[in-house]
């Protein structure tokens, strides 16, 4: 779909758009980009539009697959509008942020960098990533890399945490992205257990050691856990960017004790999570004020403290709009219906 578009139904309601007009809006701008395309490659005369597209395309193997590319990408909008309600945004500042029977989707270790979370390198057929480019029209010579495909959520949440030298503590001596899907305990890609996680109503949490998020600064290690569903980061300590990224995408940081770590409170992954008292710190902004997390087994509940790492004033207000997305929307709402002059 066209920027200018979007942009252009964006300014004139920021709220409760209909998908429908968005979706309008991008099919007339994949005809214009269709038109120009065949006409720039002179595949069609452009004083005979009328021409049937379906023979040019036949007759054209490239033009029908750039505007397959078009096609699934209008597609891709429309899956991410209606899953994470970009038009239709809450009035009400601070949602329910009270974290509760959180399940554990990796437990990482130590210096986890932005590439651990966000490939930028090539896909794999047999990653989700890859699966979905082959059952979208795509070869695997045409795949490229991530780094190449950024602009598509769907191939990007797919590779999120897909690094093939990544290793999830869940289940020891394998190496890549996976995890152990709970309560069943089935082995499956961090992807598709995101998946389940999701469709059950399941928000999830991130363990990890030191220096999580390091490495090159990389905005996709931030958006890439948001869709996959996660709700909450634990390490012991934050990349000073990545931190502050997570928030701007509306993923709490928290921090162990000095001293502790998930291995020392004796965590496995398995437990379900609580974190409560995260509005109150919020609305009443302490830096390096501490939340009580209560970590519940089979076999036993575990209460220990963690750090909240929102550590400015502006973060505290993106963190309760949802992220830095909703916070600048509803700034630019409240400034369309100040009266002229005010």
């Amino acid at each position: 779909m066209g920027r200018d578009a979007l942009q252009r139904l964006l300014a004139s309601d920021l709220v409760d758009v209909p998908v429908e007009k968005v979706l309008a809006a991008g099919e007339a701008q994949l005809a214009k980009d269709r038109a120009d395309y065949l006409a720039t490659e002179k595949l069609i005369d452009p004083k005979n539009p009328d021409k049937a597209m379906d023979e040019v395309e036949a007759d054209h193997p490239d033009a029908a697959h750039l505007i397959s590319e078009a096609r699934n990408g209008l597609v891709g909008l429309q899956s991410f509008i209606e899953q994470h309600h970009i038009l239709t945004l809450p009035s009400k500042m601070l949602p329910e942020v009270e974290r509760k029977e959180l399940r554990v989707l990796a437990v990482l270790g130590d210096s986890v960098t932005t590439d651990h979370i966000s490939p930028a390198g090539s896909i794999k057929k047999d990653s989700p990533a890859g699966k979905y480019l082959l059952d979208h029209g795509v070869l695997p010579a045409d795949f490229n890399s991530y780094g190449s495909r950024r602009g598509n959520h769907e191939v990007m949440v797919r590779g999120t945490f897909a690094n093939v030298r990544l290793r999830n503590k869940m289940v020891p001596g394998v190496e890549g992205g996976f995890t152990k899907h709970l309560p069943d305990g089935a082995q499956t890609t961090i992807f598709e257990a995101s998946e389940k996680y999701i469709a059950a109503g399941v928000p999830l949490v991130i363990l990890a050691g030191k220096e999580y998020g390091s490495g090159s600064s990389r905005d996709w290690a931030a958006k890439g856990p948001r869709l996959l569903g996660v709700s909450a980061v634990i390490a012991e300590s934050y990349e000073r960017i990545h931190r502050s990224n997570l928030v701007g995408m509306g993923i709490l940081p928290l921090q162990f004790l000095p001293g502790e770590g998930a291995e020392s409170v004796g965590l496995t992954g398995e437990e379900t999570f609580d974190i409560t008292g995260i509005a109150e710190l919020i609305e009443k902004f302490s830096s390096g004020a501490c939340l009580k997390v209560q970590a519940k087994s089979s076999s036993a509940t575990k209460e220990f403290e963690v750090i909240l790492r929102i550590d400015t004033p502006q973060e505290a207000l993106y963190y309760a709009n949802g992220g830095i997305l909703q916070y600048v929307l509803r700034q630019l709402l409240a400034a369309s219906k100040r009266p002229a002059g005010a």
